[in-house]
């Protein structure tokens, strides 16, 4: 099995309180990474990938090209894997 975990982290302010919609957000963050580190420790994929793109916020949806990049190194590490299952496969 393998996973794919975009949930990113928390995004740090500049010296500013956060405006209501980032502390929604924010705390939807925290609500998710809790729920996929418990269902981790249930059930472990034998490939987790987690792309760099933390430093992106949920409504960044729009700088596709941008996280696309930063993801980029997940997608290798991606390949690798689905190589390495498929060599297993053949194998069986």
């Amino acid at each position: 099995m393998v996973a794919v975990d975009v949930s990113g982290g928390i995004v740090e302010l500049d010296d500013e309180l956060p405006r209501p919609i980032e502390t929604l957000l924010g705390a939807q963050q925290i609500a998710l990474r809790s729920i996929i580190n418990a269902k981790l420790k249930l059930d472990s994929p034998d490939c987790l990938l987690r792309p760099s793109v933390g430093h992106f916020a949920t409504l960044d949806f729009i700088r596709m090209d941008e996280i696309l990049a930063a993801a980029a190194e997940a997608k290798i590490e991606a390949a690798r894997a689905l190589a390495k299952f498929t060599a297993n496969a053949k194998l069986s």
